[in-house]
């Protein structure tokens, strides 16, 4: 965890950079962990990965373009019943 200092404008500054940095980090991972998923899909006939990639995500921006992705590249559909 960041010591950010939230007290100056430098500080917060700081700290934006820093979570710039992270997500663009993070994204990349994301990224390489589908088309690994997706191609695992594809020799295998096994979706459970980009699932379980899907539901790792937390709920916003990155989750929904994971779920637009997956619905535009693969023949998975979208679970609406909320039972399930």
């Amino acid at each position: 965890m960041s010591k950010a200092d939230f007290s100056t404008v430098a500080g917060i500054k700081a700290e934006i950079a820093s979570i710039a940095k992270a997500g663009k980090t993070l994204d990349g991972r994301i990224q390489r962990c589908a088309v690994a998923a997706f191609e695992h899909m594809l020799a295998h006939r096994d979706h459970t990965l980009l699932v379980e990639l899907y539901q790792a995500l937390s709920k916003g921006m990155r989750r929904a373009s994971m779920a637009a992705w997956i619905m535009q590249f693969t023949q998975l559909t979208a679970n609406t019943d909320s039972a399930t």
